[in-house]
C-alpha cells in the first residue's frame, strides 16, 4: 500500500507512514471532507482492505453513485478506528452543546431579592419578609417576560399596634405644641418636626372634599396612618407605602363595630391604597411648594363652612381657644366690649366691627358655626380652660 502523502510503501495495517509520519486515516478523512464540500459528486480513491486503491463515485450527500451495492463487511482495524473516533467526537460535541445551553440559561436568570437588613436601633422592617423571586430575562426582542413578583408577608396585628403607638405619640406632640404648625389660606394644616411633616389635616369641604382627611407620617416622612371621616369613616394603616389594614365604620361615631380588611386582594382594597397615596403625595407637594403658604389670619380657617374635629383644636392654648370661639362672631362684624378681643380683631384685615353686642343674634350663626362653637366649648372644658 502506498502512502497518500509521500508515496512510500507501507504495511496495510500501519496507522502512520514510517517515512513521513503522516496519519493515513487523517489524510483520507480530510480529502473526503474537502471533496464533499467542493462539488455535488466526486470520485474518491480509498484504500481497500487488501491494500489496493479503489475509486468510488460519491455524491455530496454521501450516497454512492453508479456503484453496485455490496454487503457491508468488517475487513480490518481501520474501520473500527474510524467508527470509534466518530463516536468519541459525537459524545464530546454533545456534551459541549449541553454545557453551553446550561450556561446560557443560567446567565438569563436575575436575582431580585429585596434587601431587608434589620435595623435594631430603629426597628425597620423587623416584621416584614420579602421572599426571593426570580424572573427569566429573555432579551429585549422577546415579549414573553416573566413578571417580577414580590411576596409581602407581615404580621398585620403586630404592625397595627406599632402604628397606633406612633400615632398616639404624634397626637401628644401636637397637643403639647412640640411641632411647628403651618396653615394654608384654604385651611390645610401641616405639623412639622424639624423639616419633616408628621401630620397633615385637610378640612372637609376643601376643593369639594366629602371627607375630612388626616395623614400621619413617621420620622422619615413615610406615611403610616390615614383617617377619612364624614358620615362614615375609614382608618388606613401603612407599612412601606403598602396598605395593610383598612378599618371601615359605616357610622363614624361607632368605631367599635368597624370591620377590618387586612391585605385583601380585591379592587376596593387596592383603590383605597392607591387613592390615599395619591392624596398624600398631592398635599405634601402642595404644602411644600405653594407660594401663598403661611400662617392664616384666622385661628381656625374655614370654621364658618366646615365641621371641625377635635384634632383641629390640638395645641391651642386657652387664649387661642377663646379667640377661635369669638372668631365665629367676628366674621359677622360683631363688636366686642372686651378690650383685648377688640384690639385683637381690629388688627385683622378681614374684620369690620359693625354690629353692637346687644344687636347680635345667635341665630345669625349657621349650622357649621353653631357646631364648631359647641365643640370648642367642650374642648375648653376637657382641657381645664373653663
Amino acid at each position: 500500500m502506498k502512502c497518500p502523502s509521500c508515496g512510500n510503501d507501507i504495511p496495510s495495517s500501519a496507522k502512520f507512514c514510517p517515512k513521513c509520519g503522516v496519519s493515513i486515516l487523517q489524510i483520507a478523512v480530510e480529502e473526503l471532507s474537502d471533496a464533499i464540500e467542493g462539488s455535488d459528486s466526486y470520485t474518491e480513491s480509498v484504500i481497500a482492505p487488501n491494500g489496493e486503491m479503489s475509486n468510488l463515485n460519491i455524491a455530496s450527500d454521501g450516497i454512492l453513485q453508479n456503484n453496485e451495492k455490496k454487503n457491508f463487511e468488517w475487513k480490518d482495524q481501520h474501520t473500527y478506528i474510524t467508527i470509534g473516533v466518530g463516536l468519541v467526537l459525537a459524545v464530546i460535541i454533545g456534551l459541549a452543546i449541553r454545557i453551553a445551553k446550561s450556561n446560557s440559561v443560567n446567565d438569563g436568570y436575575v436575582s431580585i431579592k429585596q434587601d431587608t437588613n434589620y435595623d435594631e436601633e430603629n426597628d425597620i422592617d423587623s416584621d416584614t419578609d420579602f421572599a426571593q423571586e426570580y424572573f427569566y430575562d429573555e432579551g429585549d426582542d422577546n415579549e414573553n417576560y416573566y413578571e417580577e413578583q414580590t411576596v409581602f408577608d407581615i404580621n398585620v396585628e403586630e404592625e397595627v399596634i406599632n402604628i397606633r403607638e406612633a400615632y398616639n405619640n404624634i397626637v401628644d406632640d401636637v397637643k403639647s405644641g412640640n411641632y411647628y404648625q403651618k396653615i394654608t389660606d384654604n385651611g390645610i394644616s401641616a405639623y412639622y418636626e424639624g423639616s419633616v411633616i408628621r401630620l397633615i389635616v385637610v378640612p372637609k369641604g376643601i376643593d369639594g372634599n366629602y371627607y375630612a382627611e388626616y395623614f400621619y407620617y413617621d420620622s422619615y416622612g413615610d406615611i403610616i396612618f390615614s383617617y377619612y371621616v364624614a358620615d362614615d369613616a375609614s382608618r388606613l394603616y401603612f407599612v412601606n407605602s403598602r396598605l395593610i389594614r383598612w378599618r371601615y365604620s359605616a357610622n363614624s361615631n361607632d368605631a367599635q363595630n368597624a370591620e377590618n380588611h387586612d391585605l385583601e386582594d380585591n379592587s376596593q382594597f387596592d383603590d383605597w391604597e392607591e387613592n390615599v397615596l395619591a392624596d398624600s403625595s398631592f398635599y405634601l407637594n402642595l404644602i411644600e411648594n405653594a407660594e401663598d403658604f403661611g400662617q392664616s389670619e384666622y385661628i381656625l380657617p374655614g370654621s364658618d363652612g366646615r365641621y371641625l374635629d377635635e384634632t383641629d383644636l390640638y395645641g391651642l392654648s386657652a387664649e387661642e381657644c377663646r379667640l377661635a370661639r369669638n372668631e365665629l362672631y367676628a366674621r359677622y362684624g360683631r363688636k366686642f366690649d372686651d378690650e383685648g378681643l377688640r384690639a385683637y380683631f381690629e388688627s385683622k384685615e378681614w374684620y369690620s366691627g359693625m354690629i353692637d353686642p346687644s344687636d347680635f343674634k345667635e341665630d345669625m350663626l349657621n349650622d357649621y358655626e353653631i357646631y364648631n362653637r359647641d365643640l370648642i366649648v367642650e374642648y375648653e372644658k376637657k382641657q381645664g380652660y373653663r
